[in-house]
């Protein structure tokens, strides 16, 4: 019997029901049999797929996808309905991993009506890493997301995407937005746009309390071609 196969088999061992109930040592048993990559090793990795414990199914889905299973699609749009929050999230970037148009709709319903803002904001990630344009407008929803980690992640996939369509709303965000850091990619999308029309905002926005965001508003007025306001 060759290395390779006694070392899978050996993994095989301890991942049999009933001889490992810590969900950590499931987990580590998965790491290697995705090193393995045998077809027994991914059927094996498939069951966990059912595992009573989220952080295992989790950890099962990313190694099926990282393998690049033919059904990688299949099996993280199911995982996105899980009741537990972390395989959502992991779905969510196995989605953004995988692509395709099938993603964004299921992509549009995690970072719109997910109760948990880290799995919204996973998917507005996703959304970004896919770049599809069927994906902006729930990327343009989230930026009105009240958890200030899923409009940052909205934000800077709308400033990466789409500046000058987004102009006007970034320029209510560089002016309302309580979070600073918002407030900068809103300034750095303006200066993105190419809208001149946009200069009284950002003149309006020079005296903001934050000094990075009034570095970020001097930067995007340079980027528009027009002198910073003198302090």
């Amino acid at each position: 019997m060759n290395r390779r196969v006694f070392g899978a088999l050996a993994v095989l061992l301890l991942i049999l029901p009933g001889c490992d109930s810590d969900p950590s040592g499931r987990r580590e048993a998965i790491y290697q049999l995705k090193r393995s990559g045998d077809p027994a090793s991914l059927a094996t990795i498939r069951e966990r797929l059912a595992d009573p414990e989220g952080e295992v199914r989790a950890t099962a889905l990313y190694a099926l996808v990282e393998l690049d299973v033919d059904d990688a699609f299949d099996l993280a749009a199911s995982a996105a309905g899980d009741d537990d929050s972390f395989v959502r999230r992991t779905a969510a970037h196995c989605l953004g991993q995988v692509g395709g148009g099938g993603s964004v709709p299921i992509l549009e319903g995690l970072v719109l009506e997910d109760n948990d803002p880290r799995v919204r904001r996973a998917a507005a990630e996703a959304l970004v890493d896919i770049d599809d344009p069927k994906g902006l407008p729930a990327l343009f929803q989230a930026l009105e997301d009240p958890i200030r980690d899923v409009r940052l992640a909205a934000i800077r996939g709308v400033v990466r995407r789409a500046p000058e369509q987004a102009a006007e709303t970034l320029a209510s965000i560089l002016l309302d937005d309580p979070e600073w850091e918002i407030r900068v990619q809103a300034a750095a999308g303006i200066g993105r746009s190419g809208r001149q029309d946009m200069l009284p905002v950002l003149r309006s926005a020079a005296g903001d309390p934050n000094e990075f965001v009034r570095a970020a508003v001097s930067k995007a007025l340079t980027d528009l071609g027009s002198a910073p306001a003198s302090p």
